[in-house]
């Protein structure tokens, strides 16, 4: 019953539903600007082994809250620390063309 309460107070900010095919040495990488407490959801599906990272860029250089390799799919939720633009990020390291399909919600506690 919390769960249903907590996702209740939740704003949808944005949501996508992707599909795309990657070639060899191809990335995907959609961005989001996010505050404070926003909540990132998301998963994928890819027909082969994937790098997946989900990153930011700071004065220090490049931040990976999330990096994992040669996986084929991921479901996780990630709670923005401080006001930044992430991005998540698959690339295909293989030699044939991969299709990948991948979902992403942003949403915000309500006050």
């Amino acid at each position: 019953m919390l769960n249903l309460f907590a996702a209740a107070s939740l704003a949808l900010l944005q949501q996508l539903d992707q599909s795309t095919v990657l070639a060899h040495g191809e990335v995907a990488e959609p961005c989001i600007a996010m505050q404070p407490g926003d909540r990132l959801e998301f998963d994928f599906k890819a027909s082969a082994s994937v790098d997946f990272n989900l990153h930011y860029h700071s004065d220090s250089g490049v931040d990976f809250p999330v990096d994992v390799k040669s996986v084929r799919s991921k479901e996780a939720v990630y709670t923005a620390p401080f006001e930044q633009t992430y991005c998540l990020m698959w690339t295909n390291r293989g030699s044939a063309k991969i299709e990948l399909q991948y979902h992403y919600r942003v949403s915000r506690p309500e006050s």
